[in-house]
């Protein structure tokens, strides 16, 4: 009798359990309530994977689609978006909440909450912020990246 044949079950077992292993570790770490540890112009956010994905077609959930971001991160490990990290709060109180009550913002925040989203492609959120009194093709300005319309 070959050693194959002898040791064939008991090695079929240990490469079906190190199948399983890496099947568990892969769904830990895809698991849509996996804490991200943002870090947004400089403002710290921490807020679940799944929560940024709510807006489909976003930027966001494009960034975040994969289990383990290729994104970059900052000393304390934290995702570094190159942002404005106080309009960004509100960003992600929309994604929470599928609503953002603007009423309370003032203009400046509604023009740089527009700006934000616009970034993010979060469409739903640019259309209620443009029918709430916010036209597009209000203020313009340029960068090293281009022009921008808030």
């Amino acid at each position: 009798m070959s050693r194959t044949r002898e040791f064939g079950p008991a090695l079929q077992n240990m490469r079906l359990l190190a199948i399983a292993g890496v099947a568990l570790a892969s769904c830990a770490l895809a698991h849509p309530n996996s804490l991200i540890n943002l870090n947004v112009g400089g403002t710290r956010y921490t807020t679940k994977q799944d929560t940024l994905r709510n807006a489909d077609g976003s930027m966001l959930a494009a960034m975040f689609k994969a289990a383990s971001p290729s994104l970059d991160k900052d000393a304390s490990g934290a995702y570094f978006i190159d942002r404005d990290g106080a309009a960004f709060r509100h960003i992600l109180n929309y994604l929470r909440d599928a609503h953002l009550p603007i009423q309370h913002l003032s203009d400046e925040e509604r023009e740089a909450v527009l700006r934000e989203a616009r970034y993010y492609n979060i469409e739903k959120l640019v259309e209620e912020l443009s029918a709430r009194g916010l036209e597009k093709g209000g203020s313009e300005y340029t960068t090293a990246f281009g022009t921008y319309t808030t």
